[in-house]
């Protein structure tokens, strides 16, 4: 009776304990390469994806500058930011299995003015949001993008946030019911 409590205990820690995982994007810390390709990927605890380089114009690629966070570039006259200079430039982030979305940072915002649109799996959540940490609020998804929507955007992705889904509830029961069924039947055997 003392290992089926133990067990479902370990259980019900293992759902209720997932922590965040912060992803540094500063000198492409955290992603596979330092290459500026259009698609480029990440792993860390468990936690795994791409993030992808999208603008109105042509041939966007993900830029990692040695002393800033990611950002979009299409070439001359464009920098290495996500801007809307020649057109909206933005980064989609989609990861490998669903994860909760904390919140994302943004490195050498221009200027007071600059501003971000945000979507969620598809979703526009939030337009001209000007916050250096934008907050997602816990919500669960497998993508996100961050767009500049205005000539005057300029701004640097710095780091993310994310968590891995707990196991439902069900989940529990299940396999709480399955080593308890197990225990059960082992314990029979032995009598």
């Amino acid at each position: 009776m003392n290992r089926l409590l133990t067990i479902a205990a370990a259980l019900v820690l293992m759902a209720t304990s997932a922590s965040a995982t912060t992803f540094n994007f500063s000198g492409g810390a955290d992603l596979a390469t330092t290459a500026w390709q259009q698609t480029n990927s990440f792993s860390k605890d468990g936690i795994s994806g791409t993030v992808a380089a999208y603008a109105e114009a042509s041939g966007a690629v993900v830029s990692v500058p040695l002393n800033g966070g990611m950002g979009v570039f299409t070439g001359r006259p464009d920098n290495n930011r996500v801007d809307g200079r020649n057109g909206d430039e933005w980064l989609t982030f989609t990861f490998s299995s669903a994860v909760r979305l904390v919140d994302v940072w943004f490195r050498s915002i221009g200027s007071p003015s600059d501003s971000w649109d945000v979507y969620v799996d598809g979703t526009l959540i939030a337009v001209n949001s000007t916050q250096a940490r934008f907050d997602f609020g816990n919500v669960t998804a497998h993508a996100f993008t961050i767009r500049a929507n205005d000539p005057t955007d300029s701004f640097y992705i710095n780091r993310m946030r994310v968590s891995p889904v707990p196991l439902p509830a069900s989940g529990l029961l299940l396999v709480g019911g399955l080593a308890g069924l197990g225990l059960f039947r082992r314990k029979a055997k032995t009598s």
